[in-house]
């Protein structure tokens, strides 16, 4: 999320943000996309702002089934080129547990392409499941670190 005085900051972990999600209600057609991940919530950039207080569904769809939960807006930043900043607390606590497997599913796709690119191997999701966990997993803060802070 934006900078701020949180004691937390420095544990927030930062998603692959070629990852699109989906806000609703939103009447926009261009896609926000996931920012970073922070306890209890997530940072997105939107085409347009929401209302302080309100309520979205977040879709996140990586994974089978797409993740869904409920959310608050918590603010709504604009930003110089003309997006939005949009912090989102989840109403379900369990939601953040969800969340952090879809986390992991989208390190693991941006792994998959990454790949691709580079090296021009194609992997099928296990294959790159397989890789990532090896190679990167151990790097991947477990959620009581990011509690403890």
């Amino acid at each position: 999320m934006s900078a701020s005085p949180h004691p937390l900051r420095r544990c927030f972990i930062r998603h692959p943000t070629a990852i699109p999600i989906q806000l609703s209600p939103l009447a926009s057609p261009a896609t926000p996309r996931m920012e970073d991940v922070s306890l209890g919530g997530l940072a997105a950039l939107s085409p347009q702002p929401l209302p302080r207080g309100s309520e979205v569904e977040v879709i996140i769809p990586v994974g089978e089934p797409a993740f869904h939960a409920r959310a608050r807006v918590c603010w709504c930043r604009r930003l110089k080129d003309g997006a939005w900043r949009v912090g989102l607390q989840f109403c379900k606590g369990n939601d953040l547990f969800r969340l952090r497997m879809v986390e992991q599913l989208c390190h693991i796709e941006a792994y998959r392409r990454r790949v691709a690119l580079r090296e021009g191997r194609l992997l099928d999701r296990r294959q790159a499941a397989v890789e990532w966990i090896r190679r990167e997993a151990e790097r991947f803060p477990p959620l009581e670190r990011i509690e403890e802070g």
